[in-house]
């Protein structure tokens, strides 16, 4: 068996984002989170989950930067918004995932400079 969706949507879970989440589940495409209430950062190791396309963080208490996503070679679609993040400037794995078609974070960062 290959675990392809984790999928903890509308759960009310607390806490955060394990770090072993990426090492248990590297056959991974989607991950959906959002929802709960969910704090702390996002862990840097979710880098690892290469053949990602689908990741939702929305609607948690996560702060702090957003996490560097450059090793998700697969990832289409993410959605961050809802949460407490640090405004920044747009990150730069946003313009390098050659694959990338939607980036929803907001109200966090409604002073993006995209040009």
């Amino acid at each position: 068996m290959i675990l392809k969706h984790v999928l903890f949507d509308h759960n009310q879970l607390t806490g955060s984002i394990p770090s072993t989440l990426s090492s248990l589940v590297s056959t991974v495409e989607v991950v959906r989170l959002d929802n709960n209430q969910l704090s702390g950062t996002v862990p840097s190791s979710l880098n690892n989950l290469e053949i990602l396309s689908e990741m939702y963080l929305s609607h948690n208490k996560l702060s702090g930067s957003l996490p560097d996503l450059t090793g998700m070679n697969k990832l289409t679609y993410v959605d961050m918004s809802d949460n407490s993040f640090n405004s920044t400037d747009i990150p730069s794995w946003v313009t390098s995932l050659k694959d990338l078609t939607t980036v929803y974070v907001a109200p966090s960062f409604s002073h993006w400079n995209c040009f």
